[in-house]
C-alpha cells in the first residue's frame, strides 16, 4: 500500500488557524498585559485575598505540607499562598471529579470541598470588576460580536440587501478571523475555563462557579423578519438579526445537574428580549444591535493601548526606539554605553587621583644629573 493510499486526503477539512501565545490577547486570559497584571497583583494582595487566606488557613497549611515546592519559603504574601493553593487544588479536585483510582487517604471530603471553593473563587476574583474584564474578557466579547455582525452583513449582501451596519471598533490584540462570508456557519474557539469565566463576567452572567471540563458558550445568530416576503425580496431596511446565548455547564451538585444546555439572558438585553414564535425555539433572543450598543464602550481597543504600563519618560523613549527603528536603537545603546564608561572612569579618577611615585621623580631628575 502506498503512502497516498494509507493516508487518503480528507474530503472536507475545517479551516484551522492559530497565532503565537505572545500575540494572543483574546483567548489567553493570562496573556502579557502590564496594566491587567498590576490590577490583579493589587487585588491578590488586597483585603479580600487576605480574608480568604485566613478563612482557609488550615487547608492551605495542609497543601503546603503536601506540595511544598509550590510555596516558596521566603514569600508568604496572600498572593503567593493563593497561587500555590490553586496549583495544588487542580489535581486534588480532578482526582475526585473524574474518579481517578487509588485516591490517597489524605484527600478528605473537607480538603476537596475547600479546594473546589478556592478554585471557584479564583475564577470569580480575577474578573470581579469592570476594569479587569475591560482588558480580559471584554475584548473577546467584542470580537465575537464583530464576527456576528460581519456574518449578518454578508447575509444581507448575499440576498441583495444593502442595509448593512458597521462592526464594533476592533478590540486590542490580534483578531483571529477575518473575511467572514455568507458560507460561514460555525466558528469554534478552544480555550480554558478562565476564558469562559472572563466572558461571562463581562456580560454579568458568571455564577461564581468554575466552568467544568468541556463547558461551552454558544452565540447563536438568528435572522427574524417581520415579513418573510420583504426578506426574500431584499426590501427590509430594519436590522433583523438576533443573538441567543447558550451555556453548557455541569458544575452544579449531582442532584441539580441537567443534560439541557442553559439559555442565558444578559441583563442589558432584558427590555428587548424577543420570544420567537417558531416551535423549535426554546427561549428568548436579544437584538444584535442591542448587544453592540451595550458592549461598545466596555472593552479595551487597539488605540490607545490600555495594556501598556503608565506613560513616563522611559516608556516614551522605548516607543521612540521601537523594533521598527533598529539602527536608532543600536546607536543609542552604543552611545549610552560609551557615556557610562566615561562617567565611571571620571568617577574613579576623582576618588583615586594618581600620585607621583619616587620612580617618576628620579626619572625627571636624571637629566639634571647628566648635565652636571
Amino acid at each position: 500500500m502506498t503512502e497516498d493510499q494509507s493516508n487518503p486526503p480528507l474530503a472536507a477539512a475545517p479551516p484551522l488557524f492559530s497565532m503565537p501565545v505572545t500575540d494572543d490577547r483574546l483567548l489567553k486570559m493570562s496573556s502579557f498585559c502590564p496594566q491587567a497584571k498590576q490590577l490583579v497583583d493589587a487585588l491578590f494582595d488586597g483585603p479580600e485575598a487576605r480574608d480568604k487566606v485566613r478563612q482557609y488557613d488550615h487547608t492551605i497549611r495542609v497543601l503546603q505540607i503536601l506540595y511544598p515546592y509550590l510555596f516558596p519559603a521566603q514569600r508568604k504574601s496572600p498572593s503567593r499562598l493563593l497561587l500555590g493553593s490553586w496549583k495544588a487544588c487542580d489535581p486534588v479536585t480532578n482526582w475526585v471529579e473524574h474518579n481517578v483510582p487509588d485516591r490517597p487517604s489524605w484527600l478528605t471530603p473537607r480538603l476537596y470541598a475547600d479546594c473546589a471553593h478556592l478554585l471557584d473563587w479564583k475564577q470569580y476574583i480575577r474578573f470581579s470588576r469592570t476594569d479587569l474584564t475591560r482588558l480580559h474578557g471584554g475584548p473577546l466579547v467584542a470580537h465575537i460580536l464583530r464576527v456576528l455582525r460581519a456574518r449578518a452583513n454578508a447575509q444581507l449582501r448575499a440576498t441583495g440587501r444593502e442595509s448593512v451596519r458597521p462592526e464594533l471598533p476592533a478590540p486590542h490584540g490580534r483578531e483571529m478571523l477575518s473575511n467572514t462570508t455568507a458560507k460561514h456557519s460555525l466558528v469554534s474557539y478552544f480555550a480554558h475555563d478562565s476564558t469562559l469565566a472572563a466572558v461571562l463576567s463581562h456580560l454579568g452572567l458568571f455564577d461564581r462557579r468554575k466552568p467544568p471540563l468541556a463547558s461551552t458558550i454558544i452565540f447563536e445568530l438568528h435572522e427574524i423578519c417581520s415579513d418573510p416576503r420583504h426578506c426574500s425580496l431584499g426590501t427590509d431596511d430594519s436590522d433583523p438579526f438576533y443573538v441567543r446565548l447558550i451555556y453548557r455547564n455541569y458544575s452544579w451538585p449531582a442532584d441539580e445537574r441537567t443534560e439541557q444546555a442553559l439559555v442565558l439572558w444578559p441583563t442589558a438585553c432584558m427590555p428587548d428580549l424577543l420570544a420567537p414564535k417558531q416551535p423549535s425555539a426554546r427561549s428568548s433572543l436579544c437584538p444584535l444591535a442591542r448587544w453592540e450598543s451595550t458592549i461598545r464602550d466596555t472593552y479595551a481597543r487597539l488605540e490607545p493601548d490600555e495594556c501598556a504600563p503608565p506613560t513616563n519618560w522611559f516608556h516614551d523613549w522605548d516607543q521612540l526606539i521601537s523594533a521598527e527603528k533598529i539602527p536608532i536603537q543600536t546607536i543609542a545603546l552604543l552611545f549610552s554605553q560609551i557615556i557610562l564608561l566615561k562617567f565611571l572612569l571620571w568617577t574613579q579618577q576623582l576618588m583615586y587621583p594618581p600620585e607621583r611615585s619616587h620612580t617618576s621623580v628620579a626619572s625627571e631628575a636624571l637629566p639634571i644629573s647628566n648635565v652636571m
